[in-house]
């Protein structure tokens, strides 16, 4: 149904203008879909309330809203050259609109599955990209009354993704060079864009990101090296974890060496001096994206395990380097037994890691060391080995209010808004001043500090100033349980040894000033330590939540969710694993290495060292000032085939 002025929308305030140089399009709920009908200068915009709403652009005037949809709308497309708009919905519907007729409905399509996700249409043909991993099409008659769009039955559906397609553009043979084809694109959640012939909708090309060949490049050498390899699926849209095995002794002891090959989105608008998906060589130090987190650490482990046979067998070490005329001393020990966990969701909640270890714990067999490399060194001269992790909980907390969102206006200090009571329980919770939970409780199990912790952390390298400037603050903290201003080591137990709480986040319904949002939220984290059980600081602080907002006596409703609750993590120094790591980086460096614990906190470190019964070492590449910056490196020397890195 198409209705004359707005019904929906009060038009008062529909339009806000900004010094005259551009204008804001003011509805009720989020803009999910727009399209422009050219010809007669029309905005037509998809709402989350079921609306289309149509603005007259000569004039900055809304004209039409359009009811019919029952559910948000999805993509909105104009056929070129008419006022015929087409409508997707949540419903599951396609709507035809005629603006040459008010915007009259003159069709409804139903009979396919899925969202439609986006549109684009010709004179003759609509196509559409599909939650059901499909494209379709259907034939435009625009000078029909009523059967605009055919067929309505059965649809024409092709297949070449295997996720949501989420984006679809037409290309005209005259928008391309003479003699060309026109070309339909689409992409996907599967990583990857498909050109289509669209005469006979063939698929002429399909563009994949790096994954494949980072898969590639993983698996080939793991082969290269003698070890069996697979790949495990974990479902769709997540990226295969690759397993393997080299020996299987059960003589030797056997170490996990676990990575992942996936890296944080990255280019050269975030700061980046060189190409961040180009291997770049400078001043001694390789630059990209996964330098140092994660790819650089599995190319260069594999390098050594592949020394390391070398020289096991009294040989030279790789032929391409620098050293191959040289002959290494034979090994003095057999080589152990390793086993591979290269991940590719080390960035998205390692997602299917869980799954794959259970299932494979008689493959993998006992395993007497995990060895993860993927953090940083504390400071930019002294190599570092990690030894322990902070855990972390974290709880989002909403606050529930009035049932829609409200005018400050209209309705300000009628009602107890929800943004105020998030922010008076968030006082009431965490003391701004010292950045402490106020429930003491919650520190009553943290282990007490011994000489010994004192000692180590005395002897390491450290610059509070420095630190200062690297955060832009002006003051840290005071020293944990006091007032005193934090020495150095008060600062790294801070960030290492002692809990903390932080607050995240704090969001309201709606991105406008002038609106009382009708909910607020905010998310915490806290990280735990020695000795806290996670469950039971999970019982105190989800009490003491509810206790202070009892407190408020408002009538908001508070609602609670527990995202993540993780461990902490403590190795074992003495061990003889650290003992030799810490030999080694001390014969490379010519120095001993620092022993640090890192703020943050590892999910999958517990995982392992609970699941497979076996110690864990976190061994850190990366020096922590250019770990900041958005280069990550590695230093050239930390392996003896740096080249290989490409």
């Amino acid at each position: 149904m198409a209705a004359k002025g707005l019904p929906s929308i009060n038009s008062s305030e529909g339009l806000d203008a900004h010094n005259n140089s551009f204008m804001t399009f003011r509805h009720k709920a989020s803009i999910t879909a727009l399209a422009i009908l050219k010809k007669t200068q029309r905005l037509c915009a998809g709402t989350q309330d079921n609306l289309i709403v149509v603005w007259e652009l000569d004039e900055f005037t809304p004209a039409y809203s359009l009811q019919g949809h029952t559910r948000s709308i999805t993509c909105l497309e104009n056929v070129p050259s008419t006022q015929i708009l087409i409508s997707a919905s949540v419903d599951q519907t396609i709507r035809v609109w005629d603006g040459d007729r008010d915007f009259a409905c003159v069709q409804v399509l139903t009979g396919y599955n899925g969202h439609i996700l986006s549109m684009t249409s010709t004179n003759d043909t609509l196509f559409m990209a599909c939650q059901d991993t499909t494209v379709k099409v259907a034939s435009v008659c625009a000078s029909s009354l009523s059967a605009i769009l055919a067929p309505t039955t059965e649809w024409q559906s092709m297949s070449n993704h295997h996720g949501f397609v989420y984006g679809i553009r037409y290309i005209a043979p005259e928008a391309r060079a003479h003699g060309k084809k026109p070309l339909l694109f689409t992409c996907s959640s599967d990583y990857s864009i498909v050109c289509w012939d669209v005469a006979d909708m063939s698929v002429l090309a399909s563009l994949h990101g790096h994954r494949g060949s980072v898969l590639d490049l993983v698996s080939g050498l793991l082969r290269q090296l003698g070890a069996e390899c697979r790949l495990v699926h974990c479902g769709p849209n997540i990226n295969p974890i690759v397993i393997g095995k080299l020996g299987n002794d059960p003589t030797k002891p056997t170490v996990l060496i676990c990575g992942h090959y996936d890296v944080q989105p990255a280019s050269m608008e975030d700061g980046w001096d060189s190409n961040p998906f180009m291997l770049t060589g400078q001043n001694g130090y390789l630059y990209g994206r996964g330098t140092t987190d994660d790819k650089g650490p599995i190319i260069a482990t594999l390098f050594a395990i592949r020394e390391l046979i070398a020289r096991s067998q009294g040989g030279r070490a790789t032929d391409t380097d620098d050293a191959a005329s040289t002959k290494r001393p034979k090994l003095s020990m057999d080589m152990p037994n390793f086993v591979f966990l290269y991940q590719g969701e080390g960035e998205n909640q390692s997602q299917g890691i869980r799954e794959t270890v259970e299932d494979n714990l008689s493959y993998f067999g006992p395993i007497d060391l995990v060895f993860i490399s993927n953090n940083y060194w504390l400071g930019d001269t002294t190599p570092c080995l990690t030894y322990g992790m902070r855990g972390c909980l974290e709880i989002q907390l909403k606050v529930d209010g009035p049932g829609v969102d409200l005018h400050a206006g209209v309705d300000g200090g009628a009602i107890r808004e929800p943004m105020l009571d998030v922010v008076s329980l968030l006082n009431r919770i965490v003391d701004p001043t010292t950045g402490r939970f106020t429930e003491p409780a919650f520190y009553a199990a943290v282990r007490p500090v011994s000489e010994d912790e004192i000692a180590l952390f005395e002897s390491l390298e450290f610059d509070v100033d420095a630190y200062k400037q690297t955060l832009g603050v002006p003051a840290l903290l005071p020293a944990f349980g006091s007032h005193e201003k934090a020495s150095f080591v008060d600062v790294l137990m801070n960030r290492w040894r002692f809990p903390a709480v932080s607050v995240t986040s704090v969001k309201g319904s709606i991105d406008n000033s002038s609106i009382i949002a009708k909910s607020a939220q905010t998310e915490l984290t806290l990280r735990t330590v020695p000795d806290q059980s996670p469950a039971e600081i999970e019982r105190l602080v989800l009490a003491h939540i509810r206790k202070q907002f009892d407190l408020l006596s408002t009538t908001n409703t508070l609602s609670v969710t527990v995202k993540t609750n993780v461990p902490w993590w403590l190795g074992d120094i003495h061990s003889r694993y650290f003992q030799a790591a810490e030999q080694a980086l001390e014969k490379h460096w010519k120095k001993k290495p620092m022993l640090v614990r890192e703020g943050g906190m590892s999910q999958i470190t517990t995982f392992l060292k609970t699941t497979l019964k076996a110690p864990c070492m976190h061994f850190p590449w990366a020096k922590r000032r250019t770990a900041r910056t958005c280069r990550t490196n590695a230093s050239a020397s930390a392996t003896s085939a740096p080249a290989k890195t490409s």
